[in-house]
């Protein structure tokens, strides 16, 4: 890539400060949210109580979605902090925040991920898995640990009032180094490649599952075109870590480009209406022959904008 990293930017470059007050605000969703979740999933739990542990589930897939933007946010904010720096805040302690951050946004999507393909399993099945339900629990309670620890690096960068020892110095932290890695164009064009394949089920799976609650191949139960959003949830993970790495290479370009904001408002937008598709039990029931409820229909055509916007707006990073 010709384009500088960002630990090259220039001098009185400077990212909004308003990335800092949205990532202070939207760090609270997943972070409360999972605590909720937890705590609601270990009581649906202990009482074997399907609908409850359905509801959970869905906490789960929605704190994983959240952790995407939650993390591009802070990422644009660290611009906000370091482009000009800020007195009594070091570069080190963020990169340190930003090194369980990046864990933290892992922990979270394989939580999600493996929430939602139970509650997609539990449609054809009718009964849960034990042994997934397990590994749900084991993963939101290591998210949880990690989490614990980001906020905690998090708040030491503006809240002194909590520091015992200085903050960090030093650059051994993998952040940067990640930064460093892929801003190399050997690394950088695979993974871009990879996040274009990821679109392309996405956006498929997505046209399929919509097309069909809008009432087009109504031959088809909708439980058949239901069975394809494995396909569209294994995209979005793609994305996902394909994303934040392409993210890292050039942060402070990508922040500060005017598509990518719509970008990453519509994407959690479009992840979670999906949702709707296997949680809904008259869309589910939809047979063949039979059309889509009129809110389903009106869920579908939001899918489908939110999915174009967020294509639309991450093609054309590169022109604006």
């Amino acid at each position: 890539m010709n384009e500088p990293s960002g630990s090259d930017v220039a001098e009185g470059q400077a990212s909004p400060q308003l990335w800092s007050h949205v990532h202070m605000i939207l760090n609270h969703f997943p972070t409360v949210g999972l605590v909720t979740t937890l705590a609601f999933f270990i009581y649906a739990l202990q009482r074997n109580n399907d609908v409850l542990k359905r509801a959970a589930l869905a906490g789960f897939a929605i704190c994983g979605i959240l952790g995407a933007p939650t993390y591009v946010t802070g990422a644009a904010a660290m611009w906000a902090l370091t482009q000009p720096p800020l007195a009594g805040v070091t570069k080190a302690a963020i990169d340190s925040h930003r090194d369980m951050a990046l864990l933290t946004l892992f922990g979270l999507a394989f939580t999600g991920v493996t929430a939602y393909f139970e509650l997609w399993r539990y449609r054809y099945i009718g009964k849960f898995s034990k042994r997934a339900l397990n590994v749900v629990l084991g993963f939101a309670i290591i998210t949880l640990v990690i989490m614990a620890e980001t906020g905690h690096r998090g708040g030491l960068i503006n809240h002194p009032e909590i520091r015992t020892d200085a903050l960090p110095t030093g650059t051994d932290f993998w952040s940067p180094q990640i930064e460093t890695l892929i801003n190399n164009v050997i690394w950088f064009v695979p993974w871009q490649t990879v996040h274009f394949f990821g679109y392309s089920l996405v956006f498929g799976t997505v046209t399929v599952v919509v097309l069909r609650v809008l009432g087009f191949w109504k031959s088809v139960p909708f439980s058949a075109v239901h069975r394809l959003l494995p396909i569209g949830v294994f995209g979005v993970t793609m994305n996902i870590f394909t994303g934040m790495l392409m993210l890292m290479a050039d942060t402070f370009r990508y922040v500060n480009e005017i598509t990518f904001v719509p970008k990453m408002i519509f994407l959690p937008i479009g992840a979670i209406a999906i949702l709707y598709f296997s949680l809904n039990e008259k869309v589910w029931n939809v047979k063949a022959g039979e059309d889509a409820p009129m809110g389903a229909k009106w869920v579908a055509a939001l899918v489908l904008v939110a999915w174009i916007t967020v294509i639309m707006g991450g093609r054309l990073l590169p022109y604006v």
